[in-house]
């Protein structure tokens, strides 16, 4: 019987169901982890345990198909069959619906939520509109694929990133959106085609050079990359798809550099006479 049982579709089921009870179990613990998750990853969470489900109600079947046909067409004809692709239907139709929602707000012309992540910054300090922010002209770059250019935009920096653009040209122009080497093709300067490199550069220059050492400061200048990358989105994109899928990479790179970039922002504020090997 055993032999009969494990055949080709009920391997199939089975590796279904190990991933996604392995996916389910990842991303669950992840989403405890960091306390919070986005739509879409909540989504991707709540499919692998319906994925899981699914699986196992096949695997379930295919051991009455060999053990009793009675048994097997009562269940087959039974309310638990449907289950498994019921969840899944319900998933799909939440990231369908969630879409729909946001194409048709977009092509109304309702921007609320994007004008309000692109709000002028405050200070992070006094809470109010605070002088010493400064806002440089980005120069026209092309983009990666194609010749168009763009649009000209604001982005924001302490006074001293513009200047020290201006007087070390050739290092500013160093710094970029990866960690370097290999990390630079995972982490790359265009989203979809469209060149952020400046919003890494001034999110580059906090992490070195911005006085600041306690953990607000850091949040800061993360929040400024992503200010600044919502900025150059928002310029440069018409497309209601496009602009959707580089605001999330936008929130992608910002929820990066807060969960892993503690240690290259400190470790640049690391002076030798505090450091001892033991």
């Amino acid at each position: 019987m055993t032999r009969d049982f494990i055949d080709i579709p009920t391997l199939v089921y089975m590796a279904c169901a190990a991933v996604g009870i392995y996916g389910f179990s990842l991303f669950t613990w992840w989403w405890k982890k960091i306390g919070s998750a986005t739509e879409v990853y909540a989504y991707v969470t709540f499919l692998f345990f319906a994925i899981f489900i699914s699986a196992s109600i096949g695997i379930y079947s295919r051991y009455l198909h060999v053990i009793s046909e009675p048994r097997y067409h009562a269940y087959v004809n039974s309310f638990w069959w449907g289950t498994g692709p019921v969840m899944i239907l319900i998933v799909l139709l939440a990231i369908c619906g969630r879409m729909t929602r946001r194409v048709w707000i977009l092509r109304k012309g309702t921007e609320k939520e994007i004008n309000e992540e692109l709000r002028l910054m405050t200070c992070p300090h006094c809470g109010e509109p605070c002088p010493r922010w400064e806002v440089e002209e980005v120069k026209r770059a092309k983009l990666r694929e194609g010749n168009k250019k763009m649009t000209r935009v604001k982005l924001y920096a302490e006074p001293e990133c513009w200047l020290f653009r201006e007087k070390n040209p050739k290092e500013y122009k160093s710094f970029g959106c990866g960690p370097g080497g290999a990390g630079d093709k995972l982490v790359p300067d265009t989203m979809y085609g469209l060149d952020i490199s400046e919003a890494c550069r001034v999110h580059d220059w906090y992490y070195r050079f911005y006085p600041g050492n306690t953990e607000e400061d850091r949040k800061m200048a993360d929040r400024v990359m992503k200010n600044n990358l919502l900025r150059i989105v928002k310029a440069n994109t018409s497309n209601g798809f496009l602009l959707w899928l580089r605001r999330r990479r936008c929130h992608t790179y910002y929820i990066m550099v807060r969960n892993f970039g503690a240690t290259s922002y400190f470790e640049e504020r690391n002076e030798d006479d505090c450091m001892a090997e033991v």
